[in-house]
C-alpha cells in the first residue's frame, strides 16, 4: 500500500502536487505583473522556477520566485520596456505601412522579418536572464544567435505559445494556469540548450558564435 498508486511517492500524489505548484506559480506570475511594468522581472522569476523544476533542483516556490525577482529586478525591466518600444514601433509602422504608396510591398516583408526575429528572440530572453549574468547587449545578442541556431526548439516553443494564446483567448480563465505550464514546456527545450554553453562556472554563459 505504501508504494501504490494514492501513496505519498505515488505517481497520483506527485501529479497532483505538480498541478498545484503550476498553478500558485501562475498566480504568482499574475499578481507580479499587475502594474505591467513589472511583467519583465515576474517572467524572468517565473522561468526561474519553472528552470528548477526541470533540473529537479530543491527549492520553494515562493521564495524562489520573489529571489529571482528581487535580483533581475532591474534588467528584465529594461529589456521588458525595449521590447515594448519595438514591438509598438513595428505595430505602427506595419499599420501605416500603406501610406508608403509602391514602397509598400517592399517594406512590408522587412517589417515581417523583424517582428517574427524579435519574436522568437523574446522566448529566449526571460530565461537566459532567470539563469545567467548577462550584459543587455549580450542578451539580445545571444537570444538572436540562439533562436537562429536551434530553429526545431524556436519552433516548438513558438507552437506553444501560440497554443496558449489560443486558449486563453477561448476561455481567459486559462490563463491561470497554462502560462506557468508554458514555462515549464519551454524551459524543458530551453535548458536542454543552454547546457551546451554552460562554462565550468555558470557565472556567465558563453555567448554562441554565429554560423
Amino acid at each position: 500500500m505504501g508504494n501504490g498508486i494514492f501513496s505519498v511517492d505515488g505517481p497520483l500524489y506527485k501529479f497532483g502536487g505538480l498541478v498545484f505548484d503550476l498553478f500558485m506559480l501562475n498566480l504568482l506570475w499574475l499578481l507580479f505583473c499587475i502594474p505591467i511594468v513589472t511583467a519583465g522581472a515576474s517572467t524572468t522569476a517565473l522561468f526561474y522556477v519553472a528552470g528548477k523544476r526541470v533540473r529537479k533542483e530543491e527549492g520553494y516556490l515562493f521564495r524562489d520566485f520573489w529571489k529571482s525577482f528581487k535580483m533581475n529586478f532591474m534588467q528584465s525591466t529594461i529589456v521588458w520596456i525595449i521590447l515594448l518600444i519595438a514591438y509598438f514601433i513595428l505595430y505602427v509602422n506595419i499599420m501605416n505601412i500603406g501610406n508608403v504608396g509602391t514602397m509598400a510591398r517592399f517594406i512590408m516583408p522587412i517589417q515581417i522579418i523583424i517582428l517574427i526575429e524579435l519574436v522568437v528572440m523574446s522566448i529566449y530572453m526571460f530565461a537566459l536572464l532567470s539563469r545567467f549574468y548577462m550584459t543587455i547587449g549580450g542578451l539580445f545578442k545571444t537570444s538572436l544567435i540562439m533562436a537562429n541556431k536551434h530553429i526545431i526548439t524556436t519552433f516548438l516553443c513558438i507552437f506553444a505559445f501560440a497554443g496558449v494564446v489560443f486558449f486563453i483567448k477561448i476561455w481567459p480563465l486559462f490563463i491561470f494556469f497554462f502560462v506557468s505550464t508554458y514555462a515549464l514546456w519551454s524551459s524543458y527545450f530551453l535548458d536542454r540548450i543552454f547546457k551546451k554553453y554552460i562554462p565550468k562556472t555558470e557565472e556567465e554563459i558563453e555567448e554562441p558564435e554565429a554560423e
